[in-house]
């Protein structure tokens, strides 16, 4: 539903563990991300959803949630490359673990 997020954890069989949100904006858009930005990311403090903000828990820096896929500062969270196939959001492995580094 639009204004919702859930949280994810990825863990592989080589124990690295990624942590990852996907979203949809009030248009119903989605938004897939590391729960971690460029510039806090070994605080690990996350994200949170605030109405249609999503707003960095270290910080309280905030951003749209419609832009989380565009990036916009090192504060905001790293977007997660995905695609929709239906009613499923699929997510590479690599792609995953491509984020690794921000929570090892």
């Amino acid at each position: 539903a639009p204004l919702q997020i859930r949280f994810f954890r990825f863990l592989n069989s080589g124990n690295q563990e990624v942590k990852f949100f996907v979203a949809r904006d009030e248009r119903g858009g989605l938004q897939v991300a590391f729960d971690a930005s460029e510039s806090d990311f070994k605080l690990k403090r996350g994200f949170r959803l605030d109405g249609t903000w999503i707003v960095n828990n270290k910080c309280t820096t905030s951003f749209h949630l419609a832009e989380v896929n565009d990036h916009p500062s090192a504060c905001a969270p790293v977007p997660l490359r995905f695609r929709a196939e239906g009613d499923r959001i699929v997510l590479a492995e690599a792609d995953i673990l491509g984020g690794w580094r921000y929570f090892r």
